[in-house]
């Protein structure tokens, strides 16, 4: 059997004015008691990325496979409306990685994990999957490369109490560490 490590969070009920928006902490966006980092990531730094698996692939020769998985962030499916102007969209720079991929084989990630939103796929005061994401987007890495993976009910759960994550480290916001 493998383990997986799981967070457990127990949250406080959601206020109205979360419902409605949200807040920024420190550049860190504050919505429905998780934390999100807005994205500002774009096409030039992606095209440097497919540049590089590119290379790699032309070094290692027509015998290897390799693949690109991009890992999406919270902000792809969390961020409320009045927030999404002060991101760029992380699908469409996936989507122009993948179209500067030569003989790389990209990976949905995005698309394994958006049916999954109503789960626990990020931690909510981290911008890291959590283990359950990290199951959906393994998952699809090996429905991709035509690998084995053993089903969600060969794993046991762990879970590791008082994990406060990285973006509380970030935004010090009291709300996260609560």
């Amino acid at each position: 059997t493998t383990t997986v490590s799981t967070q457990v969070t127990t949250e406080a009920p959601v206020s109205e004015e979360d419902e409605e928006g949200g807040e920024l902490s420190n550049n860190i966006l504050i919505y429905k008691k998780r934390a999100i980092s807005l994205y500002g990531g774009n096409f030039e730094k992606g095209e440097a990325y497919a540049k590089s698996l590119n290379k790699y692939k032309e070094q290692l020769g027509e015998n290897i496979n390799v693949y690109s998985l991009v890992a999406p962030t919270p902000c792809s499916f969390y961020t409320p409306d009045d927030f999404k102007k002060m991101i760029g969209s992380e699908t469409a720079n996936i989507q122009h990685i993948n179209e500067n991929l030569v003989n790389v084989t990209p990976v949905d990630a995005y698309s394994a994990l958006l049916p999954h939103t109503d789960e626990n796929i990020y931690m909510r005061t981290d911008h890291h999957w959590s283990a359950m994401g990290a199951f959906y987007a393994a998952e699809e890495f090996a429905a991709t490369a035509r690998v084995p993976f053993a089903p969600i009910t060969e794993y046991d759960k762990v879970v590791r109490e008082g994990y406060v994550g990285t973006m509380y480290g970030y935004s010090g916001d009291i709300t996260l560490k609560n």
